[in-house]
């Protein structure tokens, strides 16, 4: 299967969390954050980034040649919102949707080798807190 449609699958499914805005890579510049009617707070929103292809860990096996091998890629997911605890509580609910999810042809989501730091950015207002967590999965070729 495409690597795009792989990362269209898993995309759609973590956009299932409601009353959150979902971003592909990262929120436009030319977007305003939003804020929740009546309130200073921010609505929360989650970007979700795909990482590139990379070789399989050492003892993976796979289909050999260079066209036909599994590969290796990264997920990031972002959740933002006005304290840490809310990000990561819009964080915790994107992982349980996507968190053993197995796209077409592809291996189950998992926690990738390393994890995210939260962020803290105070350049807007409201401030914002980000929750941070890589993912990986295995994604096989497409078959000719």
């Amino acid at each position: 299967m495409s690597y795009v449609l792989v990362q269209d699958e898993v995309y759609a499914l973590a956009q299932t969390v409601p009353h959150v805005d979902f971003y592909r890579g990262q929120m436009s510049d030319e977007e305003f954050a939003k804020l929740v009617a009546n309130s200073d707070s921010l609505k929360p929103f989650v970007t979700v980034s795909f990482g590139g292809k990379l070789k399989p860990r050492m003892g993976t096996n796979s289909i050999t040649g260079a066209k036909h091998a599994s590969y290796l890629v990264t997920i990031v997911v972002r959740a933002v919102a006005s304290s840490e605890r809310d990000s990561q509580l819009v964080l915790e609910e994107v992982e349980k949707r996507i968190l053993g999810f197995m796209p077409t042809n592809s291996g189950e989501v998992e926690h990738a080798l390393y994890g995210g730091t939260g962020q803290v950015s105070s350049l807007g207002n409201p401030t914002r807190y980000a929750s941070v967590q890589a993912y990986s999965l295995m994604v096989n070729s497409d078959q000719v």
